[in-house]
């Protein structure tokens, strides 16, 4: 059903001579701010934008109301490689003006990041294919380590992540998983059939 449907909407598209440079030029950030409709009393404000933010694909918010966003340089061209540039950012706004005054950059070696949830003393990341805990214990905004490999095998193209119940971890995916392989005794299987390393 899914081929059959981007099969009509490719025809569509082709039949109507509607291509990518047809499209219109993206809106810059403080008129697409201005274009924003809301409800009476309410009123949005630019927290963060380009080029101090660049391609976010997920984030979460810490218990003193700082924005933790995967900035994920690697999309849409996944890597193999074992190292990345996909980092993760925290925004801060220390005046209460409602945009970002401070930014702090905690991991920048990230590969595939598409999920992230903070607890038990630091930051779990999806870094596909694995999901990975990147301790902070001392909550200086630095690792206190590098990252340890929670589970091995994730085949999903895009995650989130829940923390509730209160205290409980719980991901979602979009695709399926394959070869999960848990570390035991600090080695990891490596038998995957995905062609990541």
């Amino acid at each position: 059903m899914l081929h059959t449907s981007s099969c009509l909407v490719a025809a569509l598209l082709v039949a109507t001579g509607l291509r990518a440079a047809d499209a219109p030029a993206p809106v810059p950030l403080e008129k697409a701010l201005q274009a924003i409709t809301l409800p009476a009393g309410f009123k949005a404000t630019l927290f963060a934008g380009e080029p101090d933010l660049v391609q976010p694909l997920a984030m979460t918010t810490d218990t003193r109301g700082r924005l933790w966003v995967i900035e994920c340089l690697s999309y849409p061209n996944w890597t193999t490689n074992k190292t990345g540039s996909d980092r993760i950012s925290i925004y801060e706004d220390s005046n209460g003006d409602g945009r970002f005054d401070k930014k702090t950059v905690f991991f920048e070696k990230g590969r595939n990041l598409s999920g992230i949830a903070l607890g038990y003393g630091g930051v779990f990341v999806c870094s596909l294919p694995e999901l990975l805990f990147i301790p902070d214990r001392n909550f200086d905004d630095k690792p206190d380590a590098e990252p340890e490999v929670l589970l091995d095998g994730i085949l999903a193209a895009s995650t989130t992540f829940s923390t509730t119940p209160p205290g409980a971890l719980t991901a979602g995916f979009t695709a399926a998983m394959a070869f999960s392989a848990i570390p035991s005794s600090g080695s990891l299987a490596r038998k995957r059939s995905n062609g990541f390393p």
